[in-house]
């Protein structure tokens, strides 16, 4: 897999990212960092200036496009390596989403793999990584990256 943040000439695949989630009924992107919230332009500019200059949101973060072998747009990861620890309690370090189509084939997987690492570079020796209860396929990447339970919360 290949991991680098957005650019302008991502606008596109990324706008086919967005419109394959919305066609099986989702309502919002993981780990995408207030893109469909945002002009597309401003949004790239914002993920870069994160990475050295802290959001009110998320602190500092990296918020990478994950791509296949075939250098298909698989899926979003972000790291948030500046949070607070209220914050990391509440939202996690670590966000990924998989596009609908390319799910159940180890992506989440190399990717929670790959921003573990992310996290150790930025210092994390403790991440905290969240899924929803009724989200099995996130539980399991979790645990498969050697993830344990600390605690459960009502949606």
């Amino acid at each position: 897999m290949k991991y680098r943040l957005p650019e302008l000439e991502d606008k596109e695949i990324i706008k086919s990212y967005i419109e394959e989630h919305y066609s099986h009924n989702e309502k919002s992107l993981s780990a995408s960092n207030k893109l469909t919230s945002m002009n597309f332009e401003d949004w790239v500019n914002k993920i870069h200036s994160n990475v050295n200059i802290p959001d009110k949101d998320w602190g500092k973060s990296l918020t990478y496009l994950a791509f296949n072998e075939d250098n298909n747009l698989i899926g979003l990861l972000s790291v948030r390596y500046d949070l607070t620890e209220e914050k990391a309690m509440e939202f996690g370090h670590i966000g990924y989403g998989v596009r609908p189509s390319q799910r159940r084939k180890g992506y989440a997987t190399k990717m929670l793999e790959f921003a573990l690492k992310e996290c150790k570079k930025y210092g994390l020796d403790k991440v905290i990584v969240g899924c929803y209860k009724e989200n099995i396929g996130s539980a399991r990447t979790i645990i498969k990256n050697k993830g344990k339970l600390i605690k459960e919360k009502n949606i």
